[in-house]
């Protein structure tokens, strides 16, 4: 299980496990879910290495670099020393 730090909390999140299964915890709004509005910005401060490569949605939509859509995320590490920091909106 690896760890997102969000807001000031940090939360547990399992391999595979999506960000929008946390997402009254972390406070990150979602609208869409689909990888379509940008309501779910967040920008990756660490532990890019623990998620997915930008895909085809969040391209589309502008993400790069550390700019990624919440919706379009899981953890791709089960370590319990990985950590996830992340920011919301494209800072």
């Amino acid at each position: 299980m690896a760890y997102v730090l969000i807001n000031g909390k940090r939360i547990p999140l399992q391999k595979g496990q999506s960000f929008m299964d946390i997402e009254e915890e972390a406070e990150i709004p979602f609208a869409c879910r689909a990888g379509v509005c940008q309501t779910c910005a967040v920008t990756i401060k660490k532990g890019k290495a623990n998620l997915p490569p930008i895909n085809d949605n969040e391209m589309m939509m502008g993400a790069e670099g550390a700019h990624r859509l919440a919706c379009q995320l899981t953890c791709q590490s089960d370590d319990p020393s990985a950590e996830i920091e992340a920011e919301v909106g494209w800072n």
